[in-house]
């Protein structure tokens, strides 16, 4: 803390002797002043406080912008070149693939359709199975025409049915 007699003068009221607001604070820091910059700057010899320019710190600061701006677009490029050539590569390693990979590729498509097929086979051996059995069961029992048209109308409903059934209950 600054001593009474340095703040306002040897004896004095404090009016006649009291020193000027900067010199009291140049006294108090030892001649050394703070800029805004966290800089000390010492006063001149007319005890006035050499200041920066502003236009030299926005430079800098512009520059240190410019610099960060081109090392970010060189990676920016760098990136680019790299996504380039990873596509090229994969362009070629497509059209460089064997029949063997090609088939491996499609294995999932080609189980797909070999399901479907067996579906089909599946379906067709049934209307043949319940054609055959139908075709005796009514052959050799006698029937109304009105119950052999329900019996023949029960069979695809019955299908349906069953088909409706199983994905009620799948998943």
């Amino acid at each position: 803390m600054a001593e009474l007699a340095t703040v306002y003068g040897n004896g004095d009221n404090g009016i006649n002797n009291a020193q000027q607001p900067s010199q009291l604070s140049n006294s108090l820091n030892g001649g050394n002043m703070r800029n805004d910059n966290n800089q000390y700057n010492s006063p001149d010899v007319y005890g006035q406080q050499p200041q920066q320019p502003q236009q030299q710190q926005q430079e800098s600061g512009t520059q240190e912008v410019d610099v960060v701006i081109e090392k970010m677009q060189e990676r920016i490029d760098k990136q680019k070149k790299i996504n380039e050539l990873k596509e090229e590569m994969k362009k070629t390693k497509s059209n460089n693939d064997s029949i063997i990979d090609r088939y491996l590729k499609k294995k999932k498509d080609v189980l797909k359709l070999f399901a479907l097929a067996l579906l089909i086979l599946l379906a067709l051996s049934m209307n043949d199975l319940i054609k055959t059995y139908l075709g005796k069961y009514l052959l050799g029992n006698d029937l109304t025409d009105k119950n052999e048209m329900y019996l023949r109308l029960s069979i695809p409903l019955t299908i349906y049915f069953v088909i409706w059934t199983m994905k009620a209950f799948s998943k």
